[in-house]
């Protein structure tokens, strides 16, 4: 097994390119595609960007059914460039586009962001193989105390031998400790954002507790993907609002006065936002519209842009 370890470019981007070349071509392309819907609508040609911010949309749905994390963050930021595209629209283009062709079209393919389940289920794998090919009895005790990684790998410092464990524990010990973390963060996935927040955040004061443990070592930069998986689906579901709040303001001629009142009602699943569970918060400011997540915080801020809110629009 040794002969498949080899250096690796731990540069900005270069690992990427190294252990998932798809990916890295989907990213370049994906940025080209952005670059390209914008200049579409510049140029006026609404349906033309609303093809590039579908292929956007296809091109990250794609990433984020990939067993792996990296791919499947990746896809959630291919995403987030399709919204941002589709929120530039009113700014960008000359005249205003048909909102409600637009939302018709993109209905079939605009979806929520996929949970990280399968990813979970991988990163879970990855773990025990760490374990049980890195992970050694250096004084021959039955427990495993020293964690050593191929040299170069993933860009560690050249001059370690290995991590010392601690706490040194058996090899058994040791999957039940990778088990049951990761049976804890997926846990925190079937309820709802603060639920799933109370789990990450209580996995990681257990890992700076014992940074030197395994669950330690690998666990940590997972419990993020919480904040990242909420704030790309507020996002999604804030960026549908703000196209339907446009297409009734075309029809009408004003904004509405209510977020209900703006809302299609042919379209049976709600956009909430998913850091409340509740629609997203709605109003006129000066006869202008404002609408906002409360955001991570849990806290209405009156939607103020540095104060924790993650507001949709305007931009």
């Amino acid at each position: 097994m040794d002969a498949c370890y080899f250096v690796q470019p731990h540069e900005s981007g270069e690992m990427i390119s190294l252990m998932f070349p798809e990916v890295a071509t989907i990213r370049a392309i994906a940025k080209v595609m952005a670059v390209r819907a914008r200049l579409r609508l510049f140029e006026g040609n609404a349906d033309a960007a609303t093809d590039d911010v579908a292929l956007l949309l296809r091109a990250g749905r794609h990433l984020q059914d990939q067993p792996f994390l990296v791919p499947y963050l990746i896809g959630l930021h291919i995403g987030e460039q399709a919204y941002r595209v589709l929120l530039d629209m009113p700014r960008l283009a000359p005249h205003a586009p048909d909102y409600e062709k637009l939302l018709s079209k993109l209905r079939l393919m605009y979806q929520n962001p996929r949970k990280p389940s399968l990813q979970l289920q991988v990163e879970q794998l990855h773990a025990w193989d760490m374990a049980q090919r890195f992970a050694k009895d250096t004084d021959g005790d039955g427990r495993l105390d020293l964690l050593v990684l191929p040299r170069d790998i993933f860009g560690l410092d050249t001059s370690l031998d290995g991590i010392p464990l601690s706490p040194a524990v058996g090899f058994e010990a040791m999957t039940k400790q990778i088990d049951d973390y990761f049976d804890q963060l997926r846990s925190g996935w079937t309820g709802d954002f603060q639920t799933a927040r109370s789990v990450s955040e209580r996995l990681q004061e257990e890992a700076k507790r014992n940074p030197r443990s395994i669950v330690g070592l690998v666990g940590p930069a997972l419990t993020y993907v919480v904040d990242i998986y909420y704030r790309s689906l507020a996002r999604c579901n804030g960026t549908q609002v703000v196209l339907e709040l446009h297409a009734y303001r075309a029809t009408n001629e004003k904004w509405p006065q209510t977020l209900e009142e703006g809302l299609s009602k042919s379209v049976a699943q709600p956009r909430l936002d998913p850091f409340s569970g509740r629609p997203f918060i709605y109003r006129l400011k000066d006869g202008e519209p404002l609408l906002y997540s409360i955001g991570a915080n849990g806290v209405d801020d009156g939607g103020q842009r540095f104060l924790g809110d993650d507001i949709i629009w305007p931009r």
